[in-house]
């Protein structure tokens, strides 16, 4: 229970990702990223500078702190001005630097030892002409489609991902959970976006057979 407590609230979620990379030496990255009530944003309380004085840019990524088990947790909204936030926000947000990743988000799937990396669509790159801001369920198809010069397959190193794997449940004892990665446009440098425990496993054909053989071994120590 310990170890998933982290993963509930973006904030320590993004805190603890990023510390399990830079003490390990692991070639993950996490985007900057502040907490903030709804009520302060709303009010005029928080400006793009006073964003810029914390370490973010534009164009900036809003979404409630916590990462479960509330309503809306799963929306976001893409903006490069911070009067553009709703009236509709409540409760802690966590804002973060949107970073142009060509459409394509890695999933990470982790049963125990083993892992799957699968890609999905994903937001299109921001640019000058994008219009925000824009608002989307990240647990739904993105309105912004990936386009065949963005659409970049060349996925995240499975022994980068087994180095990551291997701290995580060294540190934390989670083995049933999900990895959220992107790759930065331009750079290729990788980072890591969010983290649940026991994600669906969408996509991983074999997973019924891996999870029981997962139960069977961890019965048996």
């Amino acid at each position: 229970m310990e170890g998933i407590l982290p993963v509930l609230k973006r904030s320590s979620m993004m805190e603890m990702l990023q510390q399990l990379s830079s003490s390990n030496n692991l070639p993950f990255s996490t985007p900057s990223c502040t907490s903030l009530t709804a009520a302060d944003i709303l009010s005029h309380k928080v400006s793009n500078q006073g964003l810029k004085a914390l370490g973010l840019r534009p164009p900036f990524l809003c979404k409630l702190d916590a990462a479960c088990g509330v309503d809306n947790a799963h929306i976001m909204t893409v903006f490069d001005d911070v009067s553009q936030l709703k009236e509709d926000l409540s409760g802690e947000c966590s804002i973060q630097n949107f970073i142009n990743h060509g459409g394509v988000i890695w999933k990470v799937y982790v049963i125990g030892e083993h892992f799957y990396i699968l890609p999905r669509p994903s937001l299109e790159d921001v640019g000058n002409d994008t219009e925000l801001p824009y608002s989307f369920n990240s647990q739904k198809s993105c309105a912004f489609k990936p386009n065949g010069a963005q659409q970049n397959l060349d996925g995240p190193k499975d022994e980068d991902v087994r180095q990551l794997n291997n701290i995580i449940r060294q540190k934390l004892g989670l083995t049933l959970y999900g990895v959220d990665i992107i790759i930065e446009t331009g750079t290729r440098k990788q980072f890591l976006i969010d983290m649940n425990y026991f994600p669906g496993y969408h996509g991983v054909s074999d997973f019924y057979q891996r999870l029981s053989n997962h139960i069977k071994e961890r019965s048996n120590k």
